[in-house]
């Protein structure tokens, strides 16, 4: 990962890999940081819940798919 991906890029492959952490890279590839799968996911609920309480059901459909 890189820090210009976004954190539903990162929960994809959180999931798709089953790791509970990410290695993420600067613009020169070098470590930037360690980011855990609770800080993923509590910026991708956020983004749902901002655009508003109705869209955030939609968080278990999308996650549930990638999970399978």
């Amino acid at each position: 990962m890189s820090t210009d991906d976004d954190a539903f890029a990162a929960a994809r492959l959180m999931v798709q890999n089953l790791v509970p952490a990410l290695l993420v890279l600067d613009s020169d590839e070098y470590p930037y940081a360690v980011v855990r799968a609770a800080r993923v996911i509590n910026a991708s609920v956020r983004r749902y819940l901002r655009q508003g309480p109705l869209s955030a059901t939609g968080i278990d459909d999308h996650f549930g798919e990638e999970a399978r």
